[in-house]
This record gives C-alpha cells, sequence and structure tokens, in this order.
C-alpha cells in the first residue's frame, strides 16, 4: 500500500513537536501524538527525526548545575503569595469608585443641560396669535402678564 505524501503543513507541525518535545513520541502532547505520530515515523521526516534523537541523547548526556542552598533560600524568598480570592464586598467596592462614576456624571450633567436648553427653548418659542401679540404690545410696559390667557389664547377680562 502506497503511502499519501506528507504535506507542508504536517511536516512543519511535526518539525515543531521534534523541535519541542524531542524525538520521543510518547512525549508529546496527546493530540499531536493523535494527529503527528504515524507521519513522525516515516521515511521522509528521517533526517529531522534523526536530529532530534542526537539532541535528545546530548541533552540526556548532559548533567544539570548544581543549585546551591543560597539560590534555593533567594527564590523561596522572592515568592509573592497570589492574591486572595475576590470577596462579594471586594468586588463591589471596586466597581462603585469615583473613576468609574465621572464618565457617567458627565453624561448625566450633558444630559441635565439639554433639558435644560429644551424647556427654555419651548417656552421661548410659544405660538402668539395675532390677539395675544397685539396685547402684548400694547400691555408691554404695563405689568400685565400673559397669565390673562386662558388655555384657546383668549384674554379673560374682568368682570368690574
Amino acid at each position: 500500500m502506497k503511502q499519501m505524501p506528507i504535506s507542508t503543513d504536517q511536516f512543519d507541525a511535526v518539525k515543531r513537536c521534534f523541535d519541542a518535545y524531542g524525538a520521543d513520541i510518547t512525549r508529546w502532547p496527546t493530540d499531536a501524538r493523535e494527529q503527528y505520530g504515524s507521519t513522525a515515523r516515516s521515511d521522509e521526516l528521517a533526517d529531522t527525526r534523526h536530529d532530534a534523537e542526537a539532541l535528545d541523547g546530548l541533552l540526556g548526556a548532559a548533567t544539570p548545575p548544581p543549585v546551591s542552598a543560597e539560590l534555593k533560600n533567594r527564590i523561596i524568598a522572592q515568592y509573592r503569595r497570589p492574591p486572595a480570592v475576590m470577596t462579594i464586598s471586594d468586588l463591589l467596592a471596586d466597581l462603585f469608585t469615583p473613576r468609574r462614576f465621572v464618565p457617567a456624571g458627565a453624561f448625566a450633567g450633558i444630559g441635565a443641560l439639554g433639558l435644560v436648553a429644551g424647556v427654555f427653548s419651548v417656552n421661548a418659542s410659544f405660538a402668539m396669535t395675532p390677539e395675544v401679540e397685539a396685547y402684548a404690545y400694547v400691555y408691554a410696559d404695563s405689568g400685565i402678564s400673559l397669565d390673562t390667557f386662558d388655555e384657546e389664547e383668549a384674554v379673560q377680562w374682568d368682570e368690574d
């Protein structure tokens, strides 16, 4: 039975596995072993596998450097405990910090200014009928207000 040629992607992936995990396929992660195990044993990758075996032999023959007690103590002294798990109160305290409310306050202020401007512009654009306009012109200096008009903008005359 003829073997299918290895694609460039598979070749690169198997080469990366050889470089990262060595020639011993049993040390590869399970998914890489299942996906590329048969490809790693192929004849096309014999040179790459031989190089990985040579590097494994060299690294296996090397002795690890001795670690002094002083180095161990320094490493232990620099160890910092991980922060404790956040509680609900810590989460709420972080959630309601003043810096989080600055943008919301700015938007609320802009909204309030827009509301005030809208109210003033509606009052300033009071539709005046000719009767109201004439009354306002004639009695402008008399101190009579526009409260003398009813809902239909008709003048309310005193009954005196």
